[in-house]
């Protein structure tokens, strides 16, 4: 059984967290159920490059633990990427859910404005 539930969780200029779930199979032993997640994705750019073939994506395989974050890490900033997931059990993968298209964050610069700092020293200069 596949994931049923594959969304975005958290956004990052670099990365995305996602929201994974499958529930509890009731008809396999406890040996059978499903221990993780592999994820399949790549930008849009090297989806068109490939013509679609899934097998240049980058894969990252995530197993249960307490407290568990599925976050793919390491992507360049305000790009678009295709992403499927697929449940992992002894067995191997399930089917490959829909593929799902997330955009990273534009990086975003900070510069501060002199002017307060400029005023602050001017006031305590001139009082």
């Amino acid at each position: 059984m596949g994931p049923t539930r594959f969304q975005l969780k958290r956004l990052f200029a670099d990365a995305f967290e996602l929201d994974l779930r499958t529930p509890r199979m009731t008809n396999v032993s406890d040996e059978m159920q499903i221990f993780g997640y592999r994820v399949a994705y790549m930008s849009e750019g090297e989806f068109k490059f490939s013509a679609g073939n899934w097998s240049h994506a980058k894969q990252r395989d995530f197993s249960f633990h307490r407290g568990q974050r599925f976050i793919i890490s390491h992507l360049k900033g305000n790009t678009t990427y295709l992403m499927r997931a697929a449940s992992r059990n002894l067995a191997g993968l399930s089917d490959w859910s829909g593929v799902k298209i997330f955009a990273t964050a534009a990086a975003r610069s900070w510069y501060p404005s002199p002017y307060p700092v400029y005023a602050l020293i001017l006031a305590l200069i001139y009082a």
